[in-house]
């Protein structure tokens, strides 16, 4: 014995009528406390030596798994190494999908024979909770595992472990044996799936930075309107640049400009709900909007383009921005035409609802033929500054003349009419309008209505309603 556990028996035999002596005994009693630290330090050296081997193989695994650069080789290798490095007869790799909550088979060693991806709500949800349980997995949960999964009914023990980097979920890693596996094989598990897992957003960060920069090169060659060079960014973005497609813009709403929110978190937000949203959307984030070029699988037909319209809506309410959409078009040749009709439409946008809205350049009517008057170039107008002074006495006292002009030149001046749509009595209308005139010095009833109505609306583009 060693240290109070019996590690052995030493057993004499002699035959009668020879009887062994006190000295014997006394030579038997000293040899077995030295047998058994013989034998204690040849235990301790083979675990010594089976734990340099397990680390090492460990040390060799995440190397591998840290050089790869792709999230499939990743897979691919994460897999076999847990199944060597374990002895296990199956190794699994779930992915996660954060968005749907779903988790599909990525990677199997030995190959799966059929389709194990079964994408049953029992099997989700069974892994997703093992994901919540952290450490308390229980005998009981790795067989709902190993029944869930369909192994073999030779497996014996199934071990779990999530990846999970800087606490985000990214998949689950299945071993599972047909022999009992090593007091330490969830530790090594555990370690693998980290490495794996950081890995995973290192090569998802490549992937992405690279996604970028084929972006930024394919929207750069369709502005300056290079179509060869187009072409050759959009086969590299696996974008089929020759089918119908759709150029989108979007800026911050002038609700928003103020707001201590960054440009960078509403742009993430925005380009994550593009992706999600909108399949095939390519998106380059600028420093103050972002462009995006959407494929129109059904050819761009109305249905489409208004499905389309309604999701751009609802991601620009929900995150403040101003988002803008060209005509349908087919091939890079009229690029630059496409990128700038969803700019002007995203400005337009801004300008006439603040709070975020999306707009098709077709809907703008006649803001598409002044949206280049915005950036004042038609500075020093008399009825420009007219409005101006009408706006700010609105701002200053609360009153509502830049809208009673709006709807009276809209109602051809018919006071009538105009003091029913604004629902009040005519009177008080006609007392509006001379103090229109009275402040502004325009003569309403001889004012040319079109050229009125034009610079109201080139003013109402400069300074938005609130």
């Amino acid at each position: 014995s060693r240290g109070g556990t019996i590690m052995g028996v030493i057993v004499l035999h002699t035959i009668a009528p020879r009887e062994f002596d006190v000295r014997t005994l006394n030579m038997l009693t000293h040899t077995a406390p030295l047998m058994a630290g013989v034998i204690e330090n040849a235990q301790l050296y083979e675990d010594a030596r089976r734990r340099v081997a397990t680390l090492s193989a460990l040390s060799t695994l995440s190397q591998r798994i840290a050089a790869v650069a792709g999230r499939e080789e990743l897979y691919l290798e994460a897999t076999r190494g847990v199944r060597s490095l374990l002895g296990s007869d199956h190794v699994r790799l779930y992915a996660l999908d954060p968005q749907l909550r779903q988790l599909e088979l990525v990677a199997a060693d030995p190959p799966a024979d059929g389709d194990l991806d079964v994408r049953s709500a029992n099997v989700n949800a069974i892994l997703l909770d093992l994901l919540a349980q952290r450490e308390r997995r229980d005998d009981a949960s790795m067989r709902r595992v190993r029944d869930a999964l369909a192994f073999d009914a030779g497996i014996k023990e199934v071990r779990v472990a999530s990846l999970a980097a800087g606490g985000e979920h990214l998949g689950v890693l299945v071993s599972a044996s047909s022999r009992a596996l090593r007091d330490d094989a969830g530790e090594l598990l555990k370690a693998v799936a980290n490495q794996a897992a950081v890995a995973l957003k290192k090569a998802e960060l490549i992937e992405r930075l690279t996604d970028d920069n084929i972006v930024r090169d394919l929207f750069a060659a369709l502005e300056r309107g290079d179509p060869d060079d187009a072409k050759r960014a959009a086969h590299a973005a696996r974008c089929e640049i020759a089918s119908a497609h759709v150029f989108i813009a979007a800026r911050r709403s002038r609700e928003s400009e103020g707001a201590a929110q960054a440009w960078a978190q509403i742009a993430e937000r925005v380009e994550r709900g593009l992706r999600r949203h909108v399949p095939g959307a390519l998106c380059d984030v600028g420093a103050d909007d972002i462009r995006a070029l959407v494929p129109l699988p059904s050819g761009g037909s109305d249905r489409e383009l208004g499905v389309l319209d309604e999701t751009l809506d609802r991601l620009a309410r929900a995150s403040g921005v101003s988002i803008g959409r060209s005509e349908a078009r087919n091939g890079p040749e009229d690029a630059p035409d496409g990128l700038r009709q969803a700019a002007h439409a995203a400005q337009v946008g801004g300008a006439l609802k603040p709070s975020g809205t999306a707009m098709a350049y077709r809907d703008l009517g006649p803001y598409r033929y002044l949206v280049h008057l915005m950036d004042g170039e038609a500075g020093g107008d008399p009825l420009l500054e007219a409005i101006q002074v009408l706006r700010e006495y609105d701002r200053r006292r609360g009153s509502q003349l830049v809208a009673t002009l709006e709807q009276y030149l809209a109602d051809r001046r018919g006071v009538t009419e105009t003091a029913r749509t604004l629902m009040v009595h005519p009177n008080t209308l006609r007392q509006r309008l001379e103090r229109i005139e009275v402040l502004t010095g325009l003569d309403l009833a001889r004012e040319d209505l079109l050229t009125l109505e034009m610079a109201l609306k080139v003013e109402q583009l400069r300074s938005p309603r609130r």
